[in-house]
C-alpha cells in the first residue's frame, strides 16, 4: 500500500472512532441508568440518610388502686447547628424562638453558641424536660437537633423498692419487677430519618418515613401503696426496737396468692440504687434460706393428724420441760406436763411434737413437707426465688425427724413458710403466691390477667377446721399473745430458731418468726414476720408478732372486707352537719373498731366487752376525722333498754359479738356484711336471732 493510502486509512479509522465516541457514551450512560441505576440511587440515598431513633416509653408500673409506683420522664438533649443557611438567614428570630421556647434568656442562647466547642453544634441544654408540644414546636426551627430520652422514676422512694426493682443507665431491668417483666416494659424503639447535604448537615424532612415505637405495657400490682407503707413503717420499728439484723414481712390473699404486700428493712431506693450495698438490695423474703424453727409444726401437726398417729384430744407427756433424745437436749420454754396435744400446739412443745412426730413413719412427714411446697419454688412471678431444701428420708439420721418437727434439717424461704400458713387459711389448698394483677397497653387495653391458681390440694379441708382453734389458741392463750388485734380473730404460731454457724447452731444468734391470719373464721390475710438476730428478746412472740398485730391494726381501716360499716348520725353545729358513727350501745372493742374504720382515734379502754354508754369528741367543731374520741363505758350491766340492736352493714363477728354480750343467739346466712335482721331494730330483744350475710 502506498504511503498516501496508509494515511487515509489511519484517518478513517480515527474518524470512524471519533463517530462512535458518543455512541459509547451514550450507551454507557443509558447502561448505567438502566442497569445500574436503582442500585446507585440506593446507595445515594443512603449516604445522604440518616436515622434517629425514637424511644419507646417504658411502661409504668402502678399499685391495685392505679396509683403510679415507677413512670417515665421524657428528657432532651437540645443543640443548634448554627452555620446552616437557614438559621444564619433568620438568625435573630431564631434565637428569640429558641429563647421562649425553652424559658432561657436570649443572652445565654447567644452565649452557648458563641462558646459552643464543635464548629457545627452548639449544646443548649441536657436532661431538659419539656411538653411534647413544646418540642414539637422547638424541631421547626432551623438548625435545631433534638436527641430523646427517658428516665425511670420511682414515684414513692424507697416504697416497695424490693418489689419494683431497678434499672440500669439503659433502662434495662435489672432487678424485681423491672427485670422479670422487662421485655413487656421496654416496647420496641421507632426511628426517624434525617436528610444529609453534601457538607454533611442533617435536617428533618418530613417527606421521609418516621417508624413510630411501640411503648411498654404498664403492670398493675396487686399491692396496695398504702397497706405496703403501713408494712414498711411497722417493719422499721420492729427491726430498730429489736436491735435486729434485718426484718422481712410478706401478706398474702390466703385464697388467690395476690400478695397484698412485701416489705424488707433496711431498704433502699431505687432512684439511686448504686449508692446502695448489695445487703440493702436483698429481697431476704425469696432469697433467703432460713430454718423455719416452730412455724414448721404446722406441717408436723397436720402429718400426725392426718396419719392418725394422734387427735387433738390425746394426752401427751412432756415430762419436766427437758429431755434428752439421742444424745440431744431438748427443752421447752417451761415444763408442761401431761397435756392435750392442742396444747403442745398452742404452747410450742418441742417435746410433745418430737413425741408424736417419731410415732409416724418418715415417709410419711417428707412426703406433708413436699405436699406443702417445700423443696420447691413457689413460682412467685419474682426473680431470683431460691428454693428450699429437704433431705431425702434414705438421707435422715437419727435426729431428723425430732429436728424437723420443730423447723430444723430443713430449708426454706419465708415466702414459702406463708404459702404454707396460707393453706391452712384457706383449707389446704396450695396457691401460687403473685404480684402482678394485669398488663395493659399504652391505651389502657388489658392483654393479660392473673389467673389465680391452686398448685394441688396439700391437706382436708376437715383437717384445716379441726386444727385450726389450736392456732387460734395460740394467739388467744398461747405464746402468741402479742398477736392479737383487737375485735379480730387471729390465728398463727410462733417460731424461734437457732441459726446454724460455722458447723453448729450458736446459742446466741437467732431468728425470731411469727406467721399467721386474720380475721381466723373468714380470713382475708396471712402474714409473715421474721427478725434476724433481734436483741431485745429471741423470741417470735415478743419481737414478730408485735408488729404483726400493729400491721394488722393499721390494715382495718384500709380493709372494707375487714371494716364494718357503721350507721351514721347527724351531728349539728351552727351551721355545719357533720356526721359521726353512732357507737352507743355497742361493746367498747366494736365501737373502737367502727371508729377506726371512719378516721376517728378511739381511746384506749380497760373494759373492750363494757358497752359504750357516750362517745366524746373534742370541743372542736366540726368534728374532723382523726379527730380523738373517748369511749365512756359502763361496766356493770347491758343497757336498761333490752331491745335488738341495728347491726345492718356491720361484719358478722362485730354483730354476732354484739348480740352475743346482750344474751342473744345468732344464726348467720351467707359471708360479708349483715345485709338484713330479724328481729327488726327496735323489737324486743330476742333469745336467737337470724342475720343474713351479704
Amino acid at each position: 500500500m502506498q504511503p498516501k493510502d496508509q494515511i487515509f486509512a489511519r484517518m478513517y479509522v480515527v474518524a470512524t472512532l471519533i463517530a462512535l465516541f458518543p455512541v459509547l457514551i451514550a450507551f454507557q450512560v443509558a447502561r448505567i441508568s438502566v442497569v445500574e441505576g436503582p442500585e446507585l440511587r440506593e446507595r445515594m440515598a443512603a449516604q445522604s440518610t440518616s436515622f434517629e431513633q425514637i424511644p419507646a416509653m417504658r411502661g409504668r408500673i402502678v399499685d391495685a388502686s392505679g396509683r403510679n409506683m415507677a413512670v417515665n420522664v421524657r428528657r432532651y438533649t437540645v443543640g443548634v447547628d448554627p452555620t446552616t443557611k437557614a438559621f444564619q438567614d433568620n438568625r435573630s428570630q431564631a434565637i428569640g424562638r429558641i429563647a421562649d421556647l425553652m424559658g432561657m434568656n436570649r443572652s445565654e442562647v447567644e452565649r452557648r453558641i458563641r462558646q459552643r466547642s464543635s464548629p457545627k453544634y452548639a449544646v443548649l441544654a441536657t436532661n431538659k424536660v419539656a411538653s411534647t408540644e413544646t418540642m414539637a414546636e422547638l424541631r421547626t426551627v432551623p438548625g435545631i437537633s433534638l436527641t430523646e430520652s427517658f428516665t425511670r422514676q420511682y414515684s414513692h422512694g424507697t416504697t416497695a423498692s424490693h418489689v419494683l426493682g431497678h434499672v440500669n443507665t439503659d433502662l434495662k431491668g435489672i432487678s424485681g419487677l423491672e427485670m422479670q417483666y422487662d421485655s413487656w416494659l421496654s416496647g420496641t424503639p421507632g426511628r426517624r430519618a434525617l436528610r444529609k447535604d453534601r457538607r454533611r448537615n442533617l435536617s428533618y424532612d418530613t417527606r421521609l418515613d418516621v417508624v413510630e415505637p411501640t411503648h411498654g405495657e404498664s403492670i398493675h400490682l396487686t399491692i396496695d401503696l398504702v397497706r405496703q407503707e403501713i408494712m414498711e413503717q411497722e417493719l422499721e420499728k420492729g427491726v430498730l426496737s429489736s436491735g435486729a439484723n434485718w426484718g422481712v414481712a410478706i401478706a398474702m390473699d390466703p385464697h388467690t396468692g395476690a400478695i397484698l404486700a412485701m416489705a424488707n428493712y433496711p431498704t433502699y431506693d431505687p432512684n439511686q440504687a448504686g449508692r446502695f450495698d448489695t445487703f440493702e438490695r436483698r429481697n431476704h423474703a425469696i432469697n433467703d434460706l432460713i430454718e423455719p424453727g416452730s412455724t414448721f409444726k404446722l406441717i408436723a401437726s397436720v402429718a400426725a393428724l392426718e396419719s392418725g398417729v394422734v387427735a387433738l384430744t390425746d394426752t401427751v407427756d412432756t415430762g419436766t420441760g427437758s429431755e434428752y433424745r439421742y444424745g440431744y437436749e431438748l427443752r421447752d420454754t417451761h415444763a408442761l406436763g401431761k397435756v392435750s396435744f392442742l396444747e403442745v400446739i398452742q404452747e410450742s412443745s418441742n417435746i410433745g411434737m418430737a413425741q408424736v412426730a417419731e410415732r409416724m413413719d418418715k415417709g410419711v412427714l417428707y412426703r406433708y413437707a413436699r405436699d406443702f411446697g417445700f423443696d420447691q419454688p413457689t413460682w412467685i412471678d419474682l426473680p431470683g426465688e431460691t428454693s428450699g431444701r429437704i433431705k431425702r428420708p434414705d438421707a435422715w439420721s437419727r435426729t431428723t425427724v425430732s429436728a424437723m418437727s420443730r423447723g430444723y434439717e430443713i430449708q426454706s424461704t419465708p415466702l414459702q413458710m406463708l404459702v404454707a400458713y396460707a393453706a391452712l387459711a384457706n383449707g389446704g389448698v396450695l396457691v401460687t403466691p403473685h404480684i402482678v394483677k394485669e398488663r395493659r397497653d399504652v391505651l389502657g387495653n388489658v392483654t393479660w390477667q392473673a389467673n389465680p391458681d391452686s398448685v394441688r390440694r396439700a391437706f382436708k379441708r376437715s383437717t384445716a377446721e379441726l386444727i385450726r382453734p389450736a392456732f387460734e389458741a395460740v394467739v388467744d392463750s398461747g405464746t402468741a399473745t402479742q398477736a392479737r388485734i383487737e375485735g379480730v380473730r387471729v390465728a398463727g404460731k410462733t417460731g424461734t430458731a437457732s441459726k446454724y454457724v460455722n458447723g453448729s447452731y450458736s446459742r446466741s444468734d437467732y431468728r425470731a418468726t411469727f406467721a399467721g391470719f386474720f380475721p381466723a373464721d373468714h380470713p382475708t390475710v396471712a402474714m409473715i414476720v421474721i427478725m434476724d438476730e433481734p436483741s431485745s428478746s429471741i423470741y417470735g412472740g415478743a419481737v414478730s408478732a408485735p408488729v404483726f398485730r400493729a400491721i394488722g391494726e393499721r390494715w382495718l381501716a384500709t380493709s372494707p372486707e375487714l371494716t364494718p360499716q357503721p350507721v351514721l348520725a347527724e351531728v349539728h353545729r351552727a351551721d355545719t352537719v357533720a356526721t359521726t358513727p353512732s357507737v352507743e350501745g355497742m361493746p367498747a372493742a366494736v365501737a373502737s373498731r367502727v371508729l377506726r374504720a371512719n378516721g376517728y382515734r378511739p381511746r384506749d379502754v380497760d373494759h373492750p366487752e363494757a358497752f359504750v354508754g357516750e362517745a366524746s369528741t373534742s370541743d372542736r367543731r366540726p368534728v374532723d376525722i382523726g379527730t380523738r374520741v373517748r369511749l365512756v363505758t359502763d361496766t356493770s350491766a347491758p343497757p336498761i333498754e333490752r331491745v335488738m340492736p341495728d347491726v345492718t352493714g356491720l361484719g358478722a363477728r362485730d354483730a354476732a359479738r354484739w348480740l352475743e354480750r346482750l344474751g342473744v343467739a345468732v344464726r348467720l346466712q351467707g359471708r360479708g356484711r349483715v345485709s338484713a335482721q330479724w328481729p327488726a331494730p327496735g323489737a324486743n330483744l330476742p333469745a336467737e336471732a337470724a342475720l343474713t350475710l351479704k
